[in-house]
């Protein structure tokens, strides 16, 4: 079900609200009291300052003429409405409607966009609270029912918010975003050179299965003086040498026994295309390598 914007009269057409008429001598005590709930309230707006605002304006001969300040900020909030996406958006919507709904706290349209806008920048209790003060009002059977049906859908989407805030249930679907993040990058292959300076270059493959980063190289150039565990342009497995690596998070430590420090620290990209490698030692460079 959808709940459709109240828009101000010469825009759509709004409900009509039936106010009781009081004794002249009563109206001009209460017009007293209403001037300074509304100054109150004004100067430091509230759910009880609203409430107290509107009962003493339905209180009133007729409801106050709504200012044209407060019509502007109520327009330009249904107009912000029809675009919003972001939340960044419904934020601005809700400050637009609350300048209206603080400006004429006796306007219900005000009252009820807030409660909307409130509801779309994830604000529950809060709408909650603004569409109880709408209730205020003397609403046709087949609104009050629908605002009291929304007040429902409210509840049940605070009840829905704070289980997902729940510390457990944060853990238990990081944990599950986690495993499913790194089931998809279960067989991913990739490669990339490394050069630790002009002597020698090696071709790297890293190769990730379940929790498991492996590591193979093979020598593309050395130097004629140099000394090469393995023949120029064969690969070698480095797992003797730490290269079978557990995936921790994003990253995985190569660790040359008996050396408390890790050797290399290769840390994959959110996205998965690629994997960076930081050597720890003391001249050692960082080198990506990327997704086949």
């Amino acid at each position: 079900m959808t709940y459709p914007l109240k828009i101000a009269a010469g825009l759509f057409v709004t409900g009509v609200l039936v106010c009781v008429l009081m004794p002249q001598a009563r109206a001009q005590t209460t017009n007293v009291d209403f001037q300074q709930a509304l100054t109150e309230y004004q100067k430091s707006p509230s759910v009880e300052g609203a409430d107290k605002v509107i009962k003493l304006a339905l209180a009133l001969d007729q409801l106050p003429t709504v200012p044209e300040e407060a019509r502007k900020h109520f327009v330009k909030g249904a107009a912000l409405f029809k675009e919003a996406k972001s939340l960044a958006d419904f934020t601005q919507v809700r400050d637009e409607f609350a300048q209206a709904a603080r400006l004429a706290p006796w306007w219900p349209d005000a009252r009820y966009n807030l409660a909307l806008a409130l509801e779309s920048s994830g604000d529950y209790p809060s709408a909650m609270a603004n569409l109880k003060l709408y209730q205020l009002f003397k609403l046709p059977d087949t609104d009050a029912r629908v605002v009291q049906d929304k007040i429902y859908v409210l509840e049940a989407k605070q009840e829905k918010a704070a289980k997902e805030s729940n510390p457990e249930v944060v853990a238990a679907k990081k944990e599950s975003n986690y495993a499913e993040w790194l089931k998809k990058l279960d067989g991913a292959r990739y490669t990339g050179q490394s050069n630790l300076g002009n002597d020698l270059t090696w071709d790297n493959e890293l190769v990730i299965r379940g929790n498991i980063l492996t590591w193979r190289q093979r020598t593309t150039y050395a130097c004629s003086n140099c000394v090469l565990d393995f023949p120029l342009g064969q690969w070698y497995d480095l797992a003797q040498y730490g290269g079978r690596m557990q995936i921790v998070g994003r990253e995985a430590k190569r660790f040359i026994p008996p050396l408390p420090n890790p050797n290399d620290i290769f840390t994959i990209s959110e996205d998965g295309s690629s994997i960076t490698q930081v050597s720890q030692t003391k001249n050692g460079g960082t080198f990506t390598f990327y997704r086949q």
